[in-house]
């Protein structure tokens, strides 16, 4: 039995041959699908090629911008969002605020909006929600090598193997692994950086039960974990914990540099949000008026869907209309084979 891990990182080799080679990794992915449906509360991913829908009905669309053609489905480019309904074939969510004090989960995507607007809720179809793990799930390997991995975990099938995705690292192992499927899970704890003492300063001769595959650049600094005795002479174990799980992989011992140990408020894995705003801040002066915050806001033909995060002003006989965009904002390392549109809709105040 082998499983491969691909780490992400800036070092020890080309940019782009190490992005090929982790995308490489997840040619002719399919992902199964989950018996049970979420529950409110829960958190769901949702792919980056979603339709996005003011009501659940297939004629209340948000209005798309930019190609048809969004890109493949890969593990990583799913945004979550917490569940509030489930309406048939719909399901309705509330977006999550990206950022360290965002409910935690394994997503490596966010839902993009306007800065000036909260989101309160949007429509997506049953289909567009990506599957995560349902049960943790763990393997360990003769050298001491293996993963475990937290319910909420992306996961995937390729020929012959199953795809994991713990925050930057990519775990391919055995197709017939244990793997239970769910829509949604308890989002997962944040991982305890405060014991992580060493830094993998290059990537040469990682290996997980006795596999090696490249390594994509999505680690900005070099990965840091904790290393242990190897039987092997001239190795190491080094464990790397992610809010998502932990992968121990057999590396060479001069590849690891001690570091003083990382604060438990540090965050081992990065991801970037997005958001913009719209054209509401607006014009100010005795010819303005003023939306105050928290003023609710509609789509035509149904109810709220958003209220104002801040004042906004408009021009005197201006209706106070503006125009929200949702996207997702995935992860940049797969930037290649992803070209997520942007979903437009106009909302406005209630009648003054």
């Amino acid at each position: 039995m082998r499983i491969a891990l691909a780490l992400a990182t800036f070092l020890a080799g080309g940019l782009g041959a190490r992005l090929d080679g982790w995308l490489e990794a997840q040619a002719g992915a399919t992902f199964p699908t989950a018996a049970t449906m979420p529950t409110p509360g829960h958190i769901v991913l949702i792919w980056h090629d979603a339709t996005f829908f003011f009501a659940p009905r297939e004629d209340a669309t948000w209005t798309r911008e930019g190609s048809a053609d969004a890109g493949a489905r890969v593990l990583g480019q799913a945004a979550p969002a917490r569940v509030l309904r489930l309406h048939g074939d719909f399901v309705e969510v509330a977006p999550l605020t990206p950022g360290p004090h965002a409910d935690p989960h394994c997503a490596q995507a966010s839902l993009a909006s306007p800065g000036d607007l909260v989101l309160e809720r949007l429509f997506v179809r049953r289909a567009d929600l990506a599957p995560v793990l349902g049960t943790p799930l763990s393997q360990v390997f003769p050298d001491g090598t293996g993963f475990t991995a937290k319910p909420g975990t992306p996961v995937a099938k390729v020929s012959a193997a199953t795809l994991l995705l713990l925050d930057g690292l990519l775990v391919s192992g055995p197709s017939d692994l244990p793997v239970r499927v769910s829509y949604a899970a308890a989002p997962p704890a944040e991982a305890d950086g405060g014991a992580l003492g060493d830094t993998l300063t290059s990537l040469e001769g990682l290996e997980v039960g006795s596999a090696r595959v490249p390594a994509p650049p999505n680690w900005f600094f070099g990965s840091r974990g904790v290393a242990h005795p190897s039987s092997e002479p001239g190795r190491a174990l080094f464990t790397v914990e992610t809010r998502c799980g932990a992968a121990t992989m057999l590396v060479r011992s001069s590849d690891l540099s001690p570091v003083a140990p990382r604060r438990s408020t540090e965050r081992g894995v990065g991801f970037g949000g997005g958001g913009a705003y719209t054209n509401a801040g607006g014009p100010r002066g005795s010819d303005t008026w003023r939306l105050p915050a928290g003023t609710a806001l509609a789509a035509a033909g149904v109810g709220r869907i958003a209220r104002a995060a801040e004042n906004l002003h408009f021009r005197k006989g201006d209706p106070g209309c503006v125009t929200a965009f949702i996207r997702v904002s995935p992860s940049w390392h797969a930037s290649r084979v992803v070209q997520p549109p942007t979903w437009t809709l106009k909302l406005c105040p209630p009648s003054r």
